[in-house]
């Protein structure tokens, strides 16, 4: 299941449309979020802006592995 920019409000609601699908089609499903970084942003909504791809490159590989590690926070479940 894709999670986008047009199916995300807020925190709370994400987290309910994630448990919703997962008593539908069980624990296993697959929840992907299409994130480009920059203008394109799925994550806003979730109060996290990531950088774009050409910010990252510029900046070099640590910039990168902050960031992942700054989306892996917001994404682990609590």
């Amino acid at each position: 299941v894709m999670l986008r920019d047009d199916n995300v409000l807020d925190t709370d609601q994400a987290a309910e449309l994630v448990a919703g699908l997962r008593r539908r089609l069980g624990d296993d499903v697959l929840v992907a979020i299409d994130e480009e970084g920059g203008r394109v942003s799925s994550l806003r909504a979730l109060g996290f802006e990531a950088p774009s791809a050409r910010r990252l490159g510029v900046a070099g590989p640590e910039a990168a592995r902050e960031a992942a590690g700054e989306l892996a926070d917001l994404l682990v479940e609590p």
